[in-house]
């Protein structure tokens, strides 16, 4: 895993072989810039905030920006 600097886009690879791209922002929150399924598909957008949310994603991805920080 990378080091998330303030202001970087990085890639976090998730339990569920999700890769998720976010912008780690300086107040150590993150924005969702897109999700690569474990099955190839790319979304961005809504349809990646929708795959975060039922799929359960935010508290992993919460935890990888914390403690990269």
């Amino acid at each position: 895993m990378g080091m998330a600097t303030p202001g970087n886009f990085q890639t976090v690879h998730l339990s569920n072989d999700d890769a998720v791209r976010v912008n780690v922002k300086s107040d150590g929150t993150w924005s969702l810039c897109g999700v690569r399924t474990a099955d190839g598909r790319g979304l961005v957008g809504r349809p990646a905030r929708r795959h975060v949310r039922r799929a359960r994603l935010k508290d992993e991805i919460d935890e990888f920006v914390r403690v990269t920080r």
